[in-house]
């Protein structure tokens, strides 16, 4: 075997192909892994735009056997033993990035193709450089192709995600951001590639790689290159720096140390998968010195004291340091690590005597509200980590540190919302589907302590839920109460879904399942009681409804103004681009789908109008996917892509949407504000398990007809005669999930009874990361089957959302027939059931 460490450049390059064998598992990459090598390519393409001299990101290995039928002259073909998640992932990108220029840039585009995903002059399947296992071959050919065929699964999730992120990075003042993404791919990601021999036993060498054991830990690796180091010292630097470090620390704490230490000494652009051999670099230019390696040794230790407080704000927790110990608490709760580079600085500043009087505080309280505002105005994260880095070393030997980091932040490029945005925001936005549910919680938690309490809520203590005043799910009483707000062409249902998820309407309660969905006038006497003030301000209103919303959202604008100061006044923040929200949605939008203005609107915080106006008038990827509420096509619709000459409908239908007689889409096929979300990566709260069942079926008999009652009863008896067993949700509606454990511990779901809103939702979404459904083949076997019951028809396009269906369309014996033959044959997928 030969090893050699090489770009994804001399990779495809040249009349290439690589081949996946058929004993490789289907790809399987999801978000969470798209995001950390997104994060990646990122920050290569920022290295090159800011001209450092960065290394290359290392990405792991890809280990190749020459494959078996390869004919001299024609295509060089290679068995992919090893690495074909991540060479399926960087040409899944290029695909992205190609669709993304096509338009402003054909010709590029063109290069794009021909340069990294086929083989020019080849036909077949010997024109594309990868061949993915028959699986994956049709999804993935369809997105090197172009053909934009209806499909689903992680292969076209991965290039929708692509998609959607070049949308969200394209800065239209910067004509070279997305050259810089592909010279990122291709010339600054690092593999070591491994060449077997051809009579190597490749499958052999594939099980050996993966038949894993314990690793060491990056801390592991690090101790014992710097005791090797120490030839003579080694004993007793361990004995009295290194072992109390990691008992302070803790092993698993090392690593983090460690790529604070070099960040600190001015590599703010370091990913911290970089951390060993940066350490490594550094210590190569002392090796030769023992004093010296114990010196840095001792360094370490001591910025180990400032990385423990950061860990454990309570070891703080002392008369003089409580404000601070306060505002490392709040900080830890928020859940970045983002910015202990800067609070690694302010630490060291204040042990170093060269704080100036209440320095400390201050910059917490500013950066609390820098991550605090972004949040609340719809700020991604992404950057953040190398621009707090570049803030610490900003302020590392300012005179005051806080007035330096607010310097810093305050400048246009940094995004920190001003108290206009913020307000603007707090009024459109939804932000019960922004940022995370502990930072979501922690905003509401905070505003609550700013009405001054005369004793200090003890959060620990007491079960804090956020409560929607108009409920999630809504009675008829409630969409009463919304008629006289709705405006010409809109539903109350459809003013529901554009204001149920605003700040103005959310408030703290601790006892949810008692307010549930009950009527306004039942709800404000339980909230008149609460603890909590905002809860007791929102039981002051007469009625509850759009306009109650909007001038509470405007009230906590302004509380939140004063919790969390802003820039500098002589600052002007960047604009944020309100659309771009709205592209990326877009973007993500699967083909054999469609979803309307209202439900885009709600996600985006927009209004339908000016929503509907920017679609119709701006060149938006997948604007056609954009319908009215019912499923028609908008007479304002036109195309901005040049050359398209076809129907929106005809489009449509060749992506496999369906349409009735009279223009009208199907219904199935429609995305939900939720899927929207889910589809973009919103963290969308989940229902707590915290219900009971006896209100699972008094809200079913509420709301269900008796027959449908009847057959969720026996299709809920079967699941329990197989061995398994059930929980019961803690909202206002009372899901029934019907659970099976594993060997492994982990819990499996195939869906969950709505009996409120009358729906069972298939949980595709949550099956993602449970094999064998993580397989896109599997869980597609799960939905053939679902579609057996009559009238179901859930496309594959959803394969990674959750789709619904009616309960009535359980009734009858066929339906309940096929519904309990897609459950069993579920039950049995499950990998060895725990009994």
């Amino acid at each position: 075997m030969q090893a050699k460490e090489m770009t994804l450049k001399p990779i495809l390059e040249g009349e290439k192909q690589y081949l996946i064998p058929l004993y490789q598992r289907t790809y399987a990459w999801k978000r969470e892994q798209l995001d950390r090598l997104w994060s990646d390519i990122v920050a290569q393409a920022d290295a090159l735009r800011d001209g450092t001299a960065s290394p290359g990101h290392f990405i792991g290995s890809l280990v190749l056997a020459p494959a078996p039928g390869t004919i001299a002259g024609g295509v060089n073909r290679w068995l992919v033993v090893d690495g074909q998640q991540r060479l399926t992932t960087l040409l899944l990108a290029f695909a992205a990035l190609r669709d993304h220029i096509r338009n402003e840039s054909p010709r590029d585009a063109d290069r794009v193709h021909r340069q990294w995903l086929v083989n020019e002059y080849q036909s077949g399947d010997d024109h594309l450089k990868l061949l993915p296992t028959q699986t994956d071959r049709p999804a993935f050919a369809a997105c090197i192709e172009n053909t934009h065929k209806p499909s689903g699964g992680n292969i076209a999730a991965a290039y929708r995600f692509f998609r959607e992120q070049l949308v969200a990075v394209d800065d239209p003042d910067d004509p070279h951001d997305i050259r810089r993404i592909e010279q990122a791919i291709a010339n600054r990601l690092d593999l070591v590639s491994i060449t077997a021999e051809r009579d190597d036993n490749v499958h052999r060498i594939f099980e050996s790689l993966n038949n894993t054991g314990m690793s060491l830990s990056l801390g592991d690796l690090l101790r014992n290159h710097l005791f090797m180091l120490l030839p003579t010292r080694a004993a007793k630097v361990y004995q009295k720096v290194w072992a109390p470090m990691q008992e302070l620390l803790g092993a698993d704490n090392i690593e983090t140390l460690a790529y604070l230490d070099l960040v600190l000494r001015g590599q703010p652009e370091l990913r911290r998968g970089d951390t060993y051999q940066g350490q490594q670099k550094r210590f190569r230019e002392i090796a030769h010195d023992e004093a010296a390696v114990e010196a840095e040794i001792v360094e370490l230790a001591r910025r180990a004291r400032h990385l423990h407080a950061i860990l454990r704000p309570a070891s703080l927790d002392e008369p003089a340091n409580r404000e601070i110990a306060q505002g490392l608490s709040r900080l830890a709760a928020w859940g970045t690590e983002a910015v202990n580079p800067i609070l690694m600085v302010l630490l060291d500043r204040r042990e170093g005597g060269r704080s100036a009087p209440g320095e400390t505080t201050s910059a917490l309280l500013y950066l609390e509200s820098y991550l605090v505002r972004r949040m609340l105005c719809g700020r991604t994260a992404a950057g953040i980590n190398r621009a707090l880095a570049q803030a610490a070393l900003a302020i590392a030997d300012a005179v005051d540190a806080a007035d330096a980091l607010r310097d810093f932040l305050s400048q246009p490029r940094r995004y920190w919302p001003d108290d206009d945005q913020l307000t603007e925001s707090i009024a459109q936005l939804n932000f019960y589907w922004t940022g995370k549910g502990s930072q979501r919680l922690f905003v509401l938690r905070r505003l609550e302590e700013s009405y001054g309490h005369k004793e200090l809520v003890d959060w620990d203590e007491t079960k804090v839920q956020i409560e929607h005043v108009l409920p999630q799910t809504p009675t008829p009483e409630w969409l009463d109460l919304l008629e006289p707000d709705v405006e010409p062409g809109e539903t109350p249902a459809d003013l529901h879904q554009r204001i149920v998820h605003r700040l103005g309407n959310l408030t703290l309660t601790g006892y949810n399942p008692d307010l549930s969905n009950k009527p306004f006038p039942e709800k404000r006497e339980l909230l008149a009681k609460s603890k909590f003030s905002m809860s007791c301000e929102v039981a002051e209103q007469p009625s509850w409804g759009l306009q109650q919303i909007e001038a509470r959202s405007a009230a906590l604008a302004a509380r939140a103004a004063q919790v969390w100061p802003g820039p500098r006044s002589t600052r002007v923040a960047a604009p944020q681009d309100q659309w771009q929200l709205v592209r990326r949605i877009c973007a993500a939008l699967p083909a054999g789908t469609w979803t309307s203005y209202g439900n885009l609107s709600a996600v985006a915080g927009i209004h339908p109008k000016p929503l509907g106006n920017y679609l119709a008038t701006n060149p938006v990827l997948n604007a056609w996917r954009v319908l009215r509420a019912d499923g028609s096509i908008s007479s304002e619709f036109k195309w901005t892509e040049p050359g398209r000459t076809e129907t929106a409908q005809d489009a449509l239908a060749a992506e496999g949407v369906r349409f009735d007689g009279r223009g009208r889409a199907d219904a199935s096929q429609r995305l939900s504000p939720g899927d929207l979300a889910t589809l973009i990566g919103v963290d969308i709260p989940e229902e707590a398990d915290a219900g009971d069942e006896h209100r699972f079926w008094v809200q079913l008999a509420a709301n269900q007809p008796s027959a449908s009652q009847e057959a969720v009863r026996q299709l809920l008896d079967d699941w329990r005669s197989r061995g398994g067993y059930f929980a019961w949700g803690g909202g206002a509606q009372v899901s029934g999930f019907p659970l099976v454990r594993a060997s492994s511990g982990e819990e499996y779901w195939p869906w969950s009874v709505k009996p409120t809103s009358g729906t069972v939702e298939v949980v595709f979404k949550h099956l993602l990361n449970r094999p064998p459904f993580d397989d896109t083949a599997v869980r597609d076997e799960f939905r053939q089957r679902i579609n057996r019951i009559p009238g179901v028809d859930i496309p594959p396009s959803r394969l990674e959302l959750r789709p619904s269906f009616s309960l009535a369309q359980l009734v009858g014996d066929e339906a309940l027939k096929a519904a309990i033959e897609a459950h069993a044959w579920f039950l049995n997928q499950v990998p060895q059931k725990a009994e």
